[in-house]
């Protein structure tokens, strides 16, 4: 039962040997992001792009549903005349 009292503090240590490095990358990378993001151009064009496709799936998935529609009313139609 000491062996995993004496591993416990080692992973504790090297945990807080990481977590330093982690903050480090990214405070480098804090000036890019603002960058990026004080810009935007990327960014809106990315999500007028997203919208567009969104939209075109909207549509397809509506006028797939009304064929869906059209054909059970067919098949219905169908078999009350048969």
């Amino acid at each position: 039962m000491t062996n995993s009292n004496e591993t416990a503090p080692d992973r504790s240590e090297g945990q807080a040997e990481i977590e330093p490095s982690e903050t480090q990358n990214h405070d480098e990378s804090a000036p890019q992001d603002v960058e990026a993001l004080s810009t935007g151009e990327g960014v809106l064009d990315s999500l007028a792009d997203a919208q567009a496709e969104a939209e075109k799936f909207r549509d397809l998935a509506l006028r797939s549903e009304a064929e869906m529609q059209n054909l059970r009313k067919r098949a219905e139609r169908d078999v009350q005349n048969a």
